[in-house]
């Protein structure tokens, strides 16, 4: 199978799970009394046991695609059992959530290998799967949205149909034997790690609390955009920003990004601005995902006694834990994403007074 197709799959595969966690964040956020953060800690787990598996137990992350794509027509008839028998409807997307995710996931982690594998370079493979994702993500979260009146039942079908599509491409697991992880205690600006667990927490903590509020104002007609604007202004900025001055002013976007949380802050009061506080999340997050990027550069560029790969695997993991460190929170503080916010612009104030990070960003690339 050649790259083309190769890319061509992992965009179906990565599609059909994006409109899936849209479909089932705005299910739970219309029609339960479930914190919207809800599929957030479920999928935060998912990730963690997928990590676990990569480095300790592996086992399901040895498995080929297509014996993947069976694990998904079972879980088909495993929520078709249960509708049988009766149970709650939303009890039913929770556990086809977390089978179906964990299933895309496994499967998207075969291909990634694959492509880093085609591109014959790790640096632009890296490049190929972050541009797929996000374009996918851009998508499916916008048609996931508008498919908030299509029964579960219906859903389900879909889901099937994606896992036949899948099952007819059968490529071995080819990331069966890594390295362990590299330990903590030999990195250098160990500090870096935690203002990139913040950063990080943006994007999945506020868009669902957007989703709510608007839920509650009888506009969840309009979530779609919600999940779409901050991927699209994304891509515009990498794609055509990217080498801009401002980009390339680490302390410049520190101060704008601190000075739009700060205003959005403000703004979130007024219960009639909707579309004003969906336009500057998408700027927040937009500039959260390039300060990301320099971050992890600057990191990476000071451990380069460890293998990229190892390091990117911990930050993964750091990521994982932070998301479901604040999940876990959400469920006994109203409004987490206030407290996400300050502590982000904590964060950025200590990035622009931090004289051991020093100024060069030159390696971005390597992401």
């Amino acid at each position: 199978m050649n790259l083309k197709k190769v890319k061509g799959i992992y965009l179906l595969t990565i599609l059909s799970s994006s409109l899936f966690y849209a479909f089932s964040t705005t299910k739970i956020i219309s029609y339960t009394n479930l914190s919207p953060f809800t599929v957030v800690l479920l999928n935060a787990l998912i990730e963690l046991f997928i990590y676990l598996d990569i480095n300790y137990i592996r086992r399901l992350t040895r498995m080929s695609t297509k014996n993947i794509s069976v694990m998904g027509m079972i879980s088909f008839l495993i929520t078709q059992l249960l509708f049988v028998i009766k149970f709650n409807d939303y009890v039913i997307l929770l556990i086809a959530y977390v089978l179906c995710s964990f299933i895309f996931n496994l499967y998207l982690l075969c291909l990634e290998n694959v492509i880093v594998d085609f591109e014959k370079n790790a640096r632009n493979g890296l490049v190929s799967i972050t541009l797929l994702r996000i374009s996918s993500k851009v998508v499916g979260f916008g048609l996931g949205a508008f498919f908030q009146y299509v029964s579960i039942w219906h859903y389900t079908f879909i889901l099937l149909f994606t896992f036949l599509i899948l099952s007819t491409v059968n490529i071995e697991n080819k990331g069966a034997n890594i390295d362990s992880i590299v330990s903590i205690k030999r990195l250098n600006s160990k500090y870096l790690i935690l203002t990139l667990l913040f950063l990080g927490s943006v994007s999945v903590f506020t868009i669902p609390k957007l989703i709510k509020d608007l839920n509650e104002q009888g506009m969840s007609s309009y979530s779609s955009i919600t999940f779409m604007l901050p991927g699209i202004f994304a891509i515009l900025y990498l794609k055509y920003l990217k080498d801009s001055k401002f980009n390339n002013n680490f302390k410049l976007k520190n101060i704008a990004y601190i000075l739009l949380i700060s205003i959005y802050l403000i703004v979130q009061h007024y219960e009639t601005l909707f579309f004003l506080r969906i336009f500057m999340i998408s700027m927040i997050i937009t500039i959260s995902i390039s300060i990301t990027i320099d971050i992890r550069a600057w990191f990476i560029q000071r451990n380069g006694q460890a293998e990229l790969k190892n390091l990117l695997q911990l930050m993964n993991l750091i990521y994982v834990l932070s998301i479901l460190f604040f999940s876990i929170t959400s469920f006994f503080i109203v409004d987490i994403t206030v407290i996400i916010f300050m502590i982000n612009i904590i964060s950025s104030l200590f990035l622009l007074f931090d004289k051991r990070r020093g100024e060069n960003y030159e390696n971005r690339i390597m992401l």
